[in-house]
């Protein structure tokens, strides 16, 4: 769990990050969008290697990465992520060179995400809706489906980059998938410069998460997601979620405030929580001026537990955040 995992999601073409058990999704289901586990050897280059690679000679590989975030709007956030090894010498035939994730880091679940599984309890037949604990795009319905079959067929591991950039976006169509913005993901990853953090320690973070306090305290608790592709914050989240009733439902302050029905205080809170995600956003520690929420509250917020939370995700203690699968209750079957 310590160690640096280089496993990638491919959204459904990637593959399950070993770092964060919170991405589990159902074994049983056959409609998964996780397709594809890999796992790259050490990150440190050979000695005799040193003198033919670019960038930091302790890294072994390279990995750039294109970001559309649309996580103010609906939560959604797309990368598109292409990763080699810096030099021609080693195998890279187990690689998934080129990968395309699409992760919600606002919402847990929506009816979409949701599955519906047969229970039998006392000789009678219910459905139970289940809830994953985290959104990926690709496991919603058979056009999400689709779509991933196309990118599937679009990032053969075989292709060259100049095949990939050679290719007509007018030759193909998604059902769902906005394609002006995949195909502009692509040109912008496979063009770009790699970036590599300065702090190798960084590379432990996972490489996406969905992150809750563990319990409701004093009526409310806070949520984290981000993504960070190479120990860099690509994209970051923070919400409040209010605990509703005593199934542990809630309503989350930005909702709260899209609506208007947040009041004046909580208005400045999801503020100060906006500008704390622009601070953190392309740093490489989840901790880049936390120093600002400390002993302070707002709303009756207590902004020191977020502090705590940031300050364990960013040291790899996060075990307490990660949320299972949730259970949206059941209906007797007719």
């Amino acid at each position: 769990m310590m160690r640096f995992c280089l496993t990638l999601l491919i959204i459904v073409l990637t593959a399950l990050t070993g770092c964060s058990s919170q991405t589990h999704l159902s074994e049983e289901r056959s409609d998964s969008p996780l397709m594809s586990v890999f796992e790259t050897p050490s990150v440190v280059v050979p000695s005799d290697l040193k003198e033919t690679v670019w960038g930091n000679p302790e890294l072994l590989f390279f990995r750039k990465i294109a970001t559309e975030s649309r996580a103010d709007e609906n939560g959604w956030v797309y990368q598109f992520i292409y990763e080699d090894y810096k030099t021609d010498e080693l195998d890279n035939s187990h690689i998934v060179r080129y990968s395309f994730l699409g992760i919600n880091l606002r919402y847990r679940f929506d009816d979409l995400h949701t599955i519906k599984v047969v229970r039998e309890i006392s000789q009678h037949k219910y459905y139970e809706k289940i809830a994953p604990s985290i959104m990926f795009f690709g496991s919603a319905n058979e056009e999400e489906r689709e779509d991933i079959r196309i990118i599937s067929e679009i990032l053969d591991p075989q292709k060259s980059v100049d095949e990939l950039l050679s290719l007509n976006p007018e030759n193909y169509c998604f059902h769902v998938l906005d394609k002006e913005m995949f195909f502009q993901l692509m040109h912008e990853a496979l063009e770009s410069e790699a970036k590599e953090p300065k702090d190798l320690y960084s590379l432990n973070k996972p490489l996406y998460a969905l992150y809750q306090e563990p319990a409701f305290i004093d009526g409310y608790k806070f949520q984290l997601g981000f993504v960070c592709g190479m120990g860099f914050v690509d994209e970051i989240y923070i919400d409040v979620l209010y605990c509703t009733d005593t199934d542990n439902r809630y309503i989350q302050l930005s909702d709260m405030v899209e609506s208007g029905r947040a009041s004046d205080e909580q208005c400045i809170l999801f503020e100060e929580l906006q500008n704390l995600r622009k601070t953190i956003r392309g740093s490489e520690s989840l901790l880049t001026g936390t120093d600002v929420i400390q002993n302070k509250v707002v709303a009756g917020v207590e902004l020191d537990r977020l502090y705590t939370m940031l300050d364990n995700c960013d040291n790899m203690n996060y075990g307490i955040y990660v949320e299972g699968d949730i259970s949206l209750g059941m209906e007797l079957i007719e």
